[in-house]
């Protein structure tokens, strides 16, 4: 009975340490991240001081959403981003860049840079351009991917500040508030 009990705390044990060593590895590798309701900002360290500092450090704006390829009520939110956006960072250089999605694929592009006058068209309005396209270290990128996640997160990669929406409502309200919490400070 003494080895039983004995062999039964052992094992108990052996699971307690097993969880902290998981809740612990965990906890290292997770990346940090701030959930307000249902919108999550991450990023490799602290998400708001990395976006702040980001718009601060931007000359230029490139901004990017992906809708559908036939307009729909989601995309007519996906707009209204773009819209909110590009109003947001009217202080900046822009590159405007929208692509039509069909059936999860990219099937068009439309793209357009600020010359300091007027907007004229990218060097290439094809999807592999517009897809391909990275900021610099002086521009920032805002991207509204198409709306079909599981989650609204608003996710620091580098120098892209991505938006990933359940729907397209939640796209424009997830950019309604970013620009309340980074823009209207």
């Amino acid at each position: 009975m003494a080895k039983r009990k004995s062999k039964a705390i052992f094992l108990i044990m052996l699971v307690i340490v097993a969880l902290a060593v998981f809740d612990i590895y965990y906890f290292l590798m997770s990346k940090p991240s701030y959930c307000y309701k249902d919108v999550c900002l991450i990023g490799e360290g602290d998400p708001i001081a990395e976006i702040r500092g980001l718009i601060n450090s931007s000359s230029k704006a490139i901004l990017v959403v992906e809708g559908d390829k036939d307009p729909t009520q989601k995309s007519t939110f996906i707009s209204g981003s773009l819209i909110m956006l590009a109003k947001d960072f009217g202080n900046k250089q822009e590159q405007i860049i929208g692509i039509k999605m069909e059936n999860g694929q990219a099937v068009e592009c439309i793209c357009t840079a600020f010359t300091g006058k007027n907007f004229t068209d990218c060097p290439s309005n094809s999807t592999s351009y517009c897809e391909s396209l990275t900021p610099g270290d002086s521009e920032i990128m805002l991207k509204v991917y198409y709306p079909d996640f599981e989650k609204n997160e608003i996710v620091v990669d580098g120098r892209t500040v991505k938006f990933q929406a359940k729907s397209g409502s939640d796209a424009f309200g997830m950019v309604g508030f970013f620009e309340d919490m980074f823009i209207k400070v």
